[in-house]
């Protein structure tokens, strides 16, 4: 780096030098000045300060306040050119000489066409001055003939050849969107290189659309399953969701003394009253809740699930021959051999969860072998085709065995009959509940298909005031 204060040196600059020597200037000014008067010290730092000041702010160039030259307004301005006039066709060859300059070498190394871009927005038509000569020549030919006549024909041709030029020539108020078609270029004033800006943001010239606000129609099954629950709620509210019972019961318990009292449980819930009982004692009277009425509690098993068992008979299905089928014959009577209790070849090895009949949480017994979508059973039973929690059931049906191939694969059987005349025997449990098939022999699989419910109630199907009121 050059020694800027050395003289004459190449690469210095006087401007710089005038700055650092004030910078060195001031910095003497405060080293010889610590025991001075502070008074005059700022007065001597503030006369540093401003020529430092004045110094730098000479370094700094101004900056250009001329704004940038934009190729959408000069070709707007060219476009506009009345070229109707003789000094029009001065001003628009002027004009365009000067984008050229400007822009052209720009435009071409972007990828665009000045001319291309000048034929759409401004373009400048003028008519095939034929006329104009064959008129000229066409009177000096017949000048020859008579002097007259010439000057007259001349005369004629050149003002019909004047006017076709004038009329011919157009120029400006052009139907395209400019803005659409000449690129965003900017030629920043004392540069030599315009450079394309991104597109300027436009402001709307016309109202706005009014949005439409969503109409919200409400799901009807939703509004029934909200008025039911309301009903729930009212009837709970004012006493309506239970009836009386029909009969008193007796509860009999012992006093401290061990002396029996017999205790009577009366007709209505909703009050209390006070008898005295055998042994001469006061006591309050209240009713339990016997009975639950169902035109208002209909969703005592909801919410449900529709669940799907496919139960397969493995005994019925065909064994295969010697060279193929009896693929799930093999699969599904393997699966058995080795989980169910009853086979002579029951694993030990296997967990306790994995061996049927399993063991349900509420102490019921699922007797069937669960495998890969399928609960296994060597032979339908009217007491091991069973449904957990059963609320409704939606159908069950049958593959005959008869039908299937030698794999014996469900879908080989060419489709299923439905069984409309099979029973459900519901338990007091989970799992207690069996699909009763009559002819159950003649089938390979049987497929229920039934709502499972949450909170299972024993009574759900055959449910009345009468049984519940003992």
């Amino acid at each position: 780096m050059a020694d800027f204060k050395t003289a004459d040196i190449c690469g210095a600059s006087p401007n710089l030098n005038g700055v650092l020597e004030k910078m060195d200037s001031l910095k003497n000014s405060l080293s010889s000045s610590l025991t001075v008067d502070p008074s005059a010290l700022a007065s001597t730092l503030s006369s540093k300060v401003g020529e430092l000041s004045s110094s730098l702010s000479g370094m700094i160039p101004e900056l250009p306040s001329a704004p940038d030259v934009s190729l959408q307004a000069e070709l707007t301005a060219l476009s506009n050119i009345n070229l109707s006039l003789p000094s029009g066709l001065l001003e628009y060859r002027s004009k365009l000489d000067s984008i050229t300059n400007q822009f052209g070498d720009s435009l071409t190394n972007s990828g665009f066409s000045l001319d291309d871009l000048v034929s759409q927005v401004a373009p400048l038509n003028i008519p095939s001055v034929g006329g104009l000569t064959d008129a000229v020549s066409g009177a000096v030919s017949s000048l020859t003939g008579g002097v007259s006549g010439a000057v007259s024909d001349l005369t004629g041709g050149l003002s019909g050849a004047v006017s076709d030029l004038t009329g011919g020539l157009s120029g400006g108020g052009s139907s395209v969107d400019l803005c659409s078609v000449v690129p965003n270029f900017k030629l920043p004033d004392g540069a030599t290189e315009a450079a394309e800006a991104a597109a300027e943001t436009l402001m709307a010239d016309a109202p706005g659309v009014a949005e439409k606000v969503a109409e919200v129609t409400a799901n009807p099954e939703v509004a029934n399953v909200q008025a039911d629950l309301k009903k729930v709620v009212d009837a709970v509210s004012n006493g309506t969701a239970y009836s009386k019972a029909s009969t008193t019961v007796e509860i009999k318990s012992k006093d401290v003394a061990q002396t029996p009292i017999k205790v009577a449980k009366v007709k209505d819930n909703l009050t209390s009253r006070e008898e005295t009982n055998d042994a001469g004692e006061t006591v309050t009277i209240r009713e339990r809740p016997r009975t639950v009425d169902t035109t208002v509690a209909k969703y005592f098993d909801k919410p449900v699930d529709e669940t799907m068992y496919t139960y397969a008979q493995w005994t019925a299905l065909p064994k295969g021959g010697t060279f193929s089928g009896g693929k799930y014959y093999t699969n599904l009577k393997g699966q058995w051999d080795i989980r169910h209790k009853d086979s002579s070849s029951v694993s030990s090895s296997l967990p306790s969860h994995m061996i049927a009949p399993t063991e349900m949480k509420d102490g019921s017994f699922f007797n069937s072998v669960r495998y890969k979508g399928y609960y296994i059973v060597d032979r339908f039973t009217d007491t091991n085709i069973q449904v957990f929690r059963p609320v409704n059931i939606i159908y069950v049906k049958a593959i005959l065995k008869d039908k299937l191939k030698k794999d014996g694969a469900p879908g080989s059987a060419g489709g299923a009959v439905t069984i409309t005349n099979y029973t459900l025997n519901r338990g007091t449990k989970d799992v207690d509940n069996y699909i009763v098939v009559p002819n159950k022999e003649q089938y390979a699989y049987i497929q229920i298909k039934f709502e499972q419910g949450t909170v299972y109630n024993a009574n759900f199907k055959d449910e009345t005031r009468e049984s519940l009121t003992t």
